[in-house]
């Protein structure tokens, strides 16, 4: 097997176009069969080559994530509107799958990094189409109706600039590694930069201070030594000073003050929401947009102008579905997982170790940060769930590539 692996082995060019083409399978075509046979299939695959793998879950952050989804299964029936919830649910069946399946598939160093590294040139792909896309019907006026024109790359606005956003975190941190090979970090920052350009275009305001705060973080993850921390710290604080100084310059969308005031409507969203989760603390409503709209439109909620399908918070949309006890859950996972990323960090001497633990949390807070003002749906939500076996896994090396 190994004499058949080494004359397979791809020439770089070649490897790298291949991943990048199987991460766009991935990440661009939800609802395609293809897609769905990939997911299911890795699952299937895992569950043979490594079963071993699995075992990670087991720690008290995995099982914690994993009663959380046991919870949504076994609130199901109460939800009001079973059936169209199951089918919700079950649209998502290969993502459960896969995602129980990462520790399996990836149990080493050198898989995580290359599926992060082909999945970040993946979403460049899509994005540099999107781009072109973009400049070629609006021309001149790109940067004022960018965020209207549809169908957008990953189906909306904010959630096409948050893929973007993490793109690009992706892909700084690898030429900043990879600096050594020259043509490598420039073309990872190339990358970034068209992952950049797509979120000036498409000027979504949340994945944009989503973005400004992963760099803020980036501050206090990266550098080795409080006085580096506070240096580079002190220099990001000038730097958001000056960027929220002239948001309305790189976005004017900022410069409507109102919308940015009330958070483009959520906060009623977020005050009636906030009211349901009084009524109903402990257990929550039950998973899914279908029982969001029942209860919330079916409770009289105040006058807004936007149809709300979640409540555009992630705390408050996880305290609707699975109550206070899935908060508790959620809290105990991110926690430890933070936590024992934190220590990792602390034990890593070199930029090389220090670039996975960092990498992951960075996009851990990144998300969460966006999660602060809106909820992660669709391919958002996947990434954001992906990162768990993901994080379990880099927390649970006991040494070795």
């Amino acid at each position: 097997m190994k004499w058949l692996a080494k004359n397979l082995e791809l020439p770089a060019t070649v490897r790298f176009l291949l991943y990048t083409a199987i991460g766009i399978l991935v990440w661009n075509h939800r609802s395609a069969v293809l897609h769905d046979l990939l997911l299911a299939g890795a699952f299937v695959y895992a569950l043979c080559r490594n079963p071993r793998g699995f075992r990670i879950w087991l720690r008290p952050e995995g099982l914690a994530f994993l009663l959380a989804f046991v919870l949504i299964l076994v609130r199901l029936p109460a939800a009001g509107v079973t059936e169209a919830s199951g089918r919700e649910l079950l649209k998502y069946a290969d993502i459960v799958l896969a995602t129980l399946a990462l520790p399996a598939l990836m149990p080493t160093r050198r898989k995580i990094e290359a599926a992060l590294f082909y999945s970040a040139w993946a979403v460049t792909g899509i994005l540099g189409y999107d781009l072109v896309r973009m400049v070629t019907a609006l021309k001149g006026q790109v940067l004022a109706l960018g965020h209207e024109l549809e169908p957008f790359a990953f189906g909306h606005s904010n959630l096409s600039a948050m893929m973007g956003g993490a793109a690009c975190i992706v892909l700084v941190m690898f030429a900043w590694v990879l600096w050594q090979r020259r043509a490598v970090a420039i073309g990872c920052l190339a990358g970034a930069l068209v992952c950049l350009a797509h979120s000036v275009c498409i000027a979504s305001r949340g994945p944009q201070v989503a973005l400004l705060g992963a760099c803020g973080l980036a501050a206090i993850v990266l550098p080795a030594g409080w006085r580096r921390k506070v240096l580079i710290g002190l220099l990001m604080i000038l730097a958001a000073a000056a960027l929220a100084v002239n948001a309305p310059l790189i976005n004017p969308r900022f410069a409507d003050w109102e919308s940015v005031r009330n958070f483009a409507g959520r906060d009623i969203a977020w005050s009636h929401s906030l009211t349901l989760i009084r009524v109903q603390p402990w257990w929550g409503y039950g998973w899914g947009k279908a029982v969001f709209e029942e209860v919330y439109h079916g409770s009289s909620p105040p006058f807004s102008w936007f149809h709300y399908m979640h409540t555009h918070q992630y705390w408050l949309q996880v305290a609707f579905t699975t109550g206070l006890v899935g908060v508790f859950l959620h809290l105990v996972g991110w926690g430890t997982l933070v936590a024992r990323l934190l220590a990792v960090l602390g034990r890593s001497p070199n930029m090389s170790q220090r670039l996975l633990p960092a990498l992951v949390l960075l996009l851990i807070g990144y998300l969460h940060i966006y999660g602060l003002a809106d909820w992660p749906a669709g391919v958002v939500g996947v990434m954001l769930t992906g990162l768990i076996p993901i994080a379990l896994v880099v927390t649970g090396w006991a040494g070795g590539d």
